[in-house]
Formats: C-alpha cells, sequence, structure tokens
C-alpha cells in the first residue's frame, strides 16, 4: 500500500480550503493535482478534520479505507 504524505486530518483541511477558493489554487499551493483534491472530496466528502478523528478512534475509518 502506497503511503501517503497526508494525514486524513490535514487531507480534509486542505478540503475545507478548497471549499472557499479554486481547486486549482488550492492544489498548486499543496503540491497535489487538482484531481487528487477532488479524490479526496468523494473519499471524505463534508467531513470536518475533527470528525475524522473521532471516526479513527471508533475504528470506522480503517474498516472505511481497508474495503
Amino acid at each position: 500500500m502506497k503511503k501517503t504524505r497526508f494525514t486524513e486530518e490535514q487531507m480534509v483541511s486542505i478540503l475545507r480550503e478548497a471549499d472557499q477558493r479554486p481547486v486549482p489554487e488550492i492544489a498548486k499551493k499543496h503540491g497535489v493535482s487538482a484531481q487528487t483534491i477532488y479524490g479526496w472530496r468523494k473519499h471524505f466528502g463534508t467531513l470536518e478534520p475533527v470528525d475524522v478523528k473521532w471516526l479513527r478512534g471508533c475504528g470506522i475509518l480503517k474498516q472505511k479505507t481497508a474495503g
């Protein structure tokens, strides 16, 4: 499995930035492609960073991403 440069919380934070400003601008700022941000959006939806921590603590996120 490929390791990522960003944690789930960081990905969700970047997504929240992309909600406020254009995706290509945010992608360039963080050194990822716009397509990567769209993929994260598909995976994480409207979650907040706090939600990701809670889901990981419950073990739900591991089950969801393992499948």
